[in-house]
């Protein structure tokens, strides 16, 4: 399901950030691989207010089962973590989800601590009260 405008659901609105014009927001360079969670930074895109984002992620690595995982900022709970791994060697996997994020627009990422080929992320949109 797409969305074109905003829309209401349980009390939040999902709004649809449309066609970013500058591709991926962030990419390898810009993410820290060490196998630890570090924070993501939404701010700059996402407005205050927001309580979930919905991203969109490729990754490629050149062994199979690197992995990536988020969360919302301080949640421990293994169970609200979002993961995707490499299946197989030097194929790209694509996916969106949704992740909560704290009141400062940030998530939280894990990626291995291998060579990365690829990752890359974009917002595509926000649920917000």
């Amino acid at each position: 399901m797409f969305f074109n405008k905003a829309v209401s659901a349980g009390g939040s609105q999902y709004v649809d950030r449309g066609d970013p014009d500058t591709g991926w927001d962030f990419a390898l360079g810009d993410l820290t691989t060490d196998d630890t969670w570090n924070d993501l930074d939404l701010s700059s895109i996402v407005p205050a207010g927001a309580v979930a984002v919905n991203l969109a992620i490729q990754i490629n690595d050149d062994i199979s089962d690197s992995s990536i995982h988020f969360r919302k900022n301080g949640n421990i709970n293994a169970d609200t973590i979002i993961s995707s791994r490499t299946q197989v060697a030097s194929i790209i996997l694509e996916k969106s989800f949704i992740v909560g994020c704290d009141t400062d627009r940030i998530v939280e990422y894990n990626a291995n601590a291998v060579t990365w080929v690829t990752i890359n992320i974009m917002v595509l949109g926000w649920w917000i009260n």
